[in-house]
């Protein structure tokens, strides 16, 4: 981004004010101000403030010269007065526009895209995780929070600051956003910095130069770790879930399992914080499993929660798995 803080960040604006004496054609420099265009935001202006001492009789405007660099971009500011403007000026004169007497003079802050990084991410894909020769996806939403269309430009990916990847994005309107992702293999493991940068080509000229980028900090490990256990034999194993109130199933803790016989109870369990459970020392035979919970919280749709699975079958020596349970109220 130093390109970027060389070229845009840094754009001077000079608001020149000047006094005019309408009969004798000679200008009188009466304030000159430097603003950074970038210490103000779209609707927002400076105010330049001037005094001088008439030297002769006469009818004099004020007038005011604003311009920035490069000239005709969207860094020009609009410039309004702002008391009733005098008509006898040609505002068209070397960008002069003319105020009444002791007039304030307002340069406003023209309307701009402002491009921002959120929601970064880096996934893996397998299920072995963020693992040394494993490919890994670095994504991130690229959005415009500004008050323009944001031109077609490009996002780059960077991994402890050496660039991955570098991909184009389209043209993106006022609070739109788009998400972007590309490969990345990891060669070391540790922690490590992933970085992703909007209009890392620097083609889009934004109200706010210095938010282009976002980091986020992960771990990578130096081998897969050993799979789980195989469950024991004569067990009941699954995954236990209720049904929110916002149309999701939600694996959960403290669900539990009962294993019955008719009506005798053989044996219980309670499912971990992923919703997995695992009822034990279960003979051999043909059962009915229930899962109950009480799920507190009116906004997450509370109240008793339960289901039944009938006729699983339980083989001595061996695990009975998947046996999912879908809990509703």
């Amino acid at each position: 981004m130093s390109n970027k803080i060389l070229t845009k960040r840094n754009i001077i604006l000079y608001v020149v004010i000047a006094i005019i004496l309408v009969a004798i054609p000679v200008t009188l420099r009466l304030a000159q101000t430097q603003q950074q265009l970038k210490s103000k935001a779209a609707g927002e202006g400076i105010t330049i403030n001037g005094s001088f001492t008439p030297q002769e009789v006469g009818t004099y405007i004020v007038a005011v010269n604003a311009y920035g660099y490069p000239q005709g971009s969207t860094y020009d500011a609009t410039k309004t007065c702002s008391g009733n403007p005098l008509n006898n000026y040609d505002p068209a004169n070397r960008g002069w526009v003319d105020c009444g007497p002791n007039d304030n003079v307002t340069v406003n802050v023209a309307n701009l895209p402002d491009l921002i990084t959120t929601n970064l991410n880096v996934l893996a894909n397998t299920s072995a995780g963020l693992v040394v020769g494993l490919v890994a996806n670095l994504e991130g939403t690229i959005k415009n929070q500004g008050t323009a269309m944001a031109s077609a430009a490009a996002v780059s990916y960077k991994v402890d600051n050496q660039l991955i990847a570098e991909q184009s994005t389209p043209e993106i309107a006022p609070n739109y956003a788009t998400t972007k992702s590309a490969a990345w293999t990891a060669t070391t493991a540790g922690t490590h910095t992933f970085t992703i940068c909007a209009d890392s080509n620097n083609v889009v000229t934004e109200s706010d130069e210095i938010n282009n980028c976002s980091n986020l900090e992960f771990t990578v490990e130096a081998t897969a770790p050993p799979p789980p256990p195989p469950p024991p034999a004569n067990s009941i194993n699954g995954t236990a879930y209720w049904f929110s109130s916002g149309g999701w199933w939600v694996p959960d803790s403290n669900i539990t399992v009962t294993v019955y016989i008719g009506s005798t109870v053989v044996a219980t369990g309670i499912s971990g914080t992923d919703g997995i459970y695992s009822v034990t020392n279960v003979p051999a035979g043909t059962y009915t499993v229930t899962g109950e919970t009480n799920i507190t919280g009116q906004y997450l749709g509370g109240g008793y929660y339960s289901d039944v699975k009938n006729n699983i079958t339980v083989t001595d020596g061996q695990a009975t798995t998947n046996v999912n349970l879908y809990l509703l109220p």
